[in-house]
């Protein structure tokens, strides 16, 4: 089960909060209840909080300066905050400052059902995410001789964005077969049929003979579909009727529902396309047996529900993060559709969406300038315009430039961040404990993305790079010191003298011992 900490100094809603919501049908469990934000931060940090439910007014730490710490001290715990509709101000910086989402009190415990529902969703996903990454780094560690299996690992590592744009692009000729060629990722999702009753082989067979990519190492039936942006529409769905008829034939009362993504116009964006799957996933749609789903379905949800389309506002900001302009224009416009069915409200929730857009946006390198063209400053232009028309105005407009600095930062920005690589493990490369992780973070990119750019730019693995500066570290060591070996091993980042004179000798080819006699009859 998930752990959740709650926090808020009224101690009748504290109570009401932890004792009366059915945390345990959404697998959550109350970790801890306190009345004030030094407190939940104690709490988080030591219990390994997954979700910090917090008001944003609260004695000795209020719910902002709480969010800073959590982010710095535990970045992957989701914090979602309260406040009355005069605090709106207080949720707005909040939103910038990252956090998953926000609550008006008084709290309507459907709405906060349904976060908890998507927070507990994104976190389940990012399990299957990481464990496919593992897999992913299996496989290519194994290079198998069968292309098929290359081919999956190339395409789930496009959908998990491991490769930078121009890494795609070099890759991606093998499977561009017509002039704009356009992608688009389809999930089959089965009820009534059992895994002896070869799905997957229904699957691949269809798949081959379409040409398209099937994909089910990320723990999902994923098919990679393409063609030209007029026949791909017409394509998809004889493919979907053929699956189902050849799935008649395995089992016949078995039925398939397939969720259709976004459709993108490079193969570096299927990811996109795939996270519009995860959208529309994490939201509950009954009676699709059978049938499809699509965003169209999302819209409808938000749109009936007249409440902001939280999921726009996150795809918004990957679109910019990965400098995809030419889906812009058609994404405003949805948001501009969904916020005129919120009615009064539109212009709250026009606050709302765009501090939640541009929270995103100030994770992502070189977009987070300051000064007249900052991302504060452009929220409060777009929040003052005269109507809602001429502010959608403003922000695609406002968009389309940061995506544009995005697309062309990209490569560049790559290299600054690898070579802040460089010199952190320079800096830290002596602690037994450096892991790629740590890394990562401290340049402000996702594990497996640091993992490729890093080999793509220094020719070489981080493992490789810093098993390579601990042994020159050691070589140096033996020949200017007289250190013991023990002391070298631990002074170069091994803990274990074992380990390093094992690592020693499998990278010079000779022992510890033998390389400083060698050294000493080179001097004598």
């Amino acid at each position: 089960m998930y752990k959740i900490v709650i926090a808020d100094d009224d101690e009748i809603q504290l109570q009401g909060m932890c004792c009366a919501f059915p945390w345990a049908e959404l697998d959550i469990e109350v970790a801890a209840g306190v009345d004030d934000g030094d407190k939940a931060l104690e709490a988080v940090v030591e219990m390994r909080a997954d979700i910090l439910l917090t008001d944003i007014k609260m004695s000795n730490m209020d719910g902002l300066h709480l969010t800073e710490q959590i982010r710095r001290l535990s970045p992957d715990t989701r914090v979602v905050i309260m406040s009355a509709y005069d605090d709106f101000q207080f949720a707005q910086k909040a939103l910038r400052l990252g956090v998953d989402d926000y609550l008006l009190k008084p709290v309507d415990l459907h709405q906060m059902r349904e976060t908890m529902h998507q927070i507990v969703f994104q976190k389940e996903e990012e399990k299957r995410r990481a464990e496919a990454e593992k897999r992913s780094k299996r496989l290519g560690e194994m290079v198998p001789a069968d292309e098929e299996i290359l081919e999956e690992t190339f395409f789930q590592n496009v959908l998990n964005r491991t490769y930078s744009r121009e890494a795609c692009k070099r890759l991606e000729t093998p499977y561009l077969h017509c002039p704009r060629q356009k992608w688009m990722v389809l999930e089959a999702v089965f009820e009534g049929l059992e895994e002896s009753t070869g799905k997957h082989k229904v699957l691949t067979e269809v798949s081959s003979q379409w040409d398209y990519r099937y994909v089910r190492s990320l723990g999902y039936h994923l098919i990679c579909c393409y063609g030209t942006e007029h026949e791909l529409p017409e394509k998809v769905e004889r493919f979907k009727e053929e699956c189902r008829e050849q799935l008649r034939i395995v089992e016949p009362s078995a039925s398939v529902t397939f969720i259709k993504g976004s459709v993108v116009s490079e193969l570096y964006y299927l990811s996109l396309s795939y996270e519009k799957i995860l959208q529309i996933r994490s939201y509950e749609f009954d009676g699709k047996n059978n049938g499809d789903l699509s965003e169209k379905d999302l819209d409808r949800y938000f749109n009936e529900n007249h409440t902001v389309n939280k999921t726009l506002a996150e795809y918004l900001a990957k679109l910019v993060s990965m400098g995809n302009t030419d889906m812009l224009p058609e994404y405003v416009d949805k948001l501009k559709n969904n916020l005129k069915y919120a009615g009064n409200d539109s212009i709250l929730m026009l606050s709302f969406s765009l501090s939640a857009i541009l929270g995103e946006l100030k994770g992502t390198a070189g977009l987070a300038d300051k000064g007249e063209n900052g991302l504060d400053e452009l929220y409060y232009r777009i929040i003052r315009q005269n109507s809602l028309d001429e502010a959608m105005e403003l922000l695609e407009s406002e968009l389309q430039r940061l995506a544009e600095t995005a697309r062309g930062q990209e490569s560049i920005t790559v290299r600054q961040s690898v070579q802040r690589a460089c010199n952190y493990i320079e800096e830290h490369f002596s602690d037994p404990a450096l892991r790629i992780g740590e890394v990562a973070v401290e340049v402000g990119l996702s594990q497996s993305y640091f993992s490729a750019v890093f080999t793509e730019v220094t020719g070489e693995s981080f493992t490789d790079y810093l098993i390579e500066r601990r042994m020159k570290e050691a070589q140096l060591l033996l020949m200017n010191s007289d250190y013991k070996i023990q002391e070298i091993g631990y002074k170069a980042g091994y803990d274990n003298p074992a380990y390093f004179s094992a690592a020693f000798k499998k990278f010079t080819g000779v022992s510890v011992s033998r390389y400083k006699d060698m050294i000493k009859r080179e001097f004598d």
